[in-house]
């Protein structure tokens, strides 16, 4: 059963992908992006996640791994983070309940 708060939960998709596309489109280090899962062939339901694909200019992987957590902060207020360790993948969950998975 759906609580009835978790009807936002699309709306604050939403809005967060419009600021993750406007932030890689203003950033040059970045060559490409996709979303990808049911996100990106639009069959997310209620409750889907947001699988980002960022391809990276050549010499600007390394520093953009580097950064990812400050990155992904930008676009929401961060709850929590999985994976940190991992260089080229970042799990995370903001304070709207939208999570994340941004892969390099």
């Amino acid at each position: 059963m759906n609580h009835p708060e978790d009807q936002r939960l699309p709306e604050e998709r939403n809005r967060l992908k419009t600021r993750i596309i406007k932030a890689i489109y203003d950033d040059e280090r970045i060559s490409a992006a996709f979303f990808g899962g049911s996100v990106g062939n639009g069959t997310e339901d209620l409750y889907s996640d947001i699988d980002l694909r960022i391809i990276a200019q050549p010499d600007q992987l390394q520093t953009l791994t580097e950064h990812k957590i400050e990155m992904a902060g930008k676009w929401s207020d961060i709850l929590f983070i999985e994976n940190a360790h991992l260089s080229r993948l970042l799990v995370v969950h903001y304070t709207n309940f939208i999570k994340m998975d941004l892969f390099f």
